[in-house]
């Protein structure tokens, strides 16, 4: 038969013969669990078992379960093909593999762990076989599991949660090795998986934020160099110290129930860590195991002194179970829980009361260093300014119509915002509803009519 390209006796790359095909009986609905193990009507095969939906973050396209993050045929969504020179790669076709994958074909493949393509395109590995750290072997290393042709991390992979071939359902992610609607320990939700957005190539910073090939993602950048003493092995920024699958160097997986600590695979943790699973944490500070293995924090919280807690970014206030803005939240202006009354904005920190159409027009003759006072007799000389104002509405949108009346030398002007006045003994009043401005100094829109400029 065909396999990977070449003809042979036997299936490679984990696939099975069936007949004269060789076909992965994971997905295949003809041969669904084992050659011939045909799917009823209108079900779908995903990991290996016959069913009406898709598990394991994949989803259900005519007749097959797709994975669109990665499927040509299917990229993105059902039926969505790529063109015959493009790969599909974060769910998106493109000319090049991101994410530190690399190009077989028209699919972009992790050469570290695909048994199809272990250490580089069409290198398959002997059935029964499974690729790690881009050799092929008997078992699995590193803490991973031996699921099918596949090392898989049990603890994250929805397709084997916990375990092989327990998926989960479709919408759900693997969290600390269960099944669950949101990502744990301080991971983000990216599809169907829980990642780390600071380490993970295909996620750097942010969900599909793919780093370009050759790339490495340290501290949610993409760059050529790894950070925070981290260092690069393949594609990502790998913490050696403690990483069983590069135990004090890069590709030094460690053997199955051993972990990793200080750089060393043993069958124990030194330094105050804790063994959880196959890895050494800080129980005190690693939000996946905070106080105790297993226990992780949710999303948005960190772990300090082995006790989940929330840690609000600079200029965030932490407000009850929430981190709150205390210059702009009304409901926290200035400190937590100090509401402010009605429909009243929160500006600065302080309840902003409705503005008097006075107190702009008030503004407006202190800027022109006049004096304001309330009915002047004609006989004064002064320039002084007298002001009939009404209350704005609570959003301050529009002033009600004021005047502005100016005693200038025992004679009344009447004088308009925006170095516009009338003559003397003009009566003016402002007709059109004006705009207040950011600042609250003066009103934008005036009639105009009967205004010259103020010499």
């Amino acid at each position: 038969m065909c396999s990977q390209g070449q003809c042979g006796m036997e299936c490679a790359g984990g696939t099975t013969k069936c007949g004269g095909k060789c076909v992965d009986v994971s997905l295949d609905p003809l041969h669904c669990g084992s050659c011939n193990g045909a799917c009823g009507v209108g079900q779908v095969c995903s990991g290996g078992v016959c069913g009406l939906d898709c598990l394991g973050g994949t989803v259900k396209c005519g007749s097959k379960c797709a994975d669109t993050a990665i499927d040509p045929a299917n990229c993105g969504g059902c039926g969505v093909s790529c063109g015959p020179s493009e790969v599909c790669t974060a769910g998106k076709c493109a000319l090049d593999c991101a994410g530190g994958t690399t190009k077989c074909g028209s699919k972009c493949v992790d050469t570290e762990t695909d048994a199809a393509n272990c250490g580089g395109c069409g290198q398959a590995c002997a059935q029964g076989q499974i690729c790690w750290a881009e050799k092929c072997g008997v078992e699995c290393m590193g803490g991973t599991t031996k699921c099918g042709n596949q090392c898989v991390a049990t603890a994250t992979d929805p397709a084997n949660c916990g375990s092989c071939g327990a998926a989960c359902p479709q919408g759900q992610v693997c969290s600390a090795g269960q099944c669950a609607l949101q990502c744990l320990g301080g991971t983000t939700k990216c599809g169907s998986q829980c990642v780390t957005t600071a380490s993970d190539p295909a996620n750097c910073g942010s969900c599909g934020n793919a780093c370009p090939q050759g790339q490495i993602c340290s501290a949610g950048q993409c760059g050529l160099v790894c950070l925070g003493g981290t260092t690069k092995c393949g594609n990502q920024c790998i913490a050696t110290v403690s990483d069983p699958a590069n135990c004090g160097s890069c590709s030094n997986a460690c053997p199955q129930g051993q972990i990793c600590s200080g750089g060393q695979c043993a069958l124990q943790c030194f330094g105050g860590t804790t063994k959880c699973g196959n890895a050494c944490v800080d129980t005190k500070l690693d939000p996946a195991n905070c106080g105790s293995c297993g226990k992780a924090c949710a999303q948005g919280e960190s772990c300090v002194s082995g006790v989940c807690t929330l840690v609000c970014a600079p200029g965030l206030t932490k407000c009850g179970g929430q981190c709150v803005d205390t210059n702009t939240n009304p409901n926290h202006c200035g400190q937590c829980n100090n509401a402010c009354p009605g429909n009243q904005p929160c500006v600065s920190g302080k309840c902003q009361a409705p503005q008097l159409c006075s107190d702009v027009a008030k503004a407006w003759c202190v800027n022109k260093g006049w004096k304001v006072v309330n009915s002047p007799p004609p006989s004064w000389g002064n320039i002084v300014c007298t002001i009939d104002g009404r209350t704005a509405n609570n959003n301050c949108d529009t002033c009600s119509t004021y005047n502005i009346i100016v005693w200038k030398n025992g004679s009344q002007e009447q004088f308009c915002p925006g170095g516009y006045s009338t003559k003397a003994g003009e009566a003016y009043s402002a007709h059109t509803p004006c705009s207040c401005g950011d600042n609250l100094d003066l009103c934008a829109s005036w009639d105009m009519k009967s205004c010259t400029p103020d010499p």
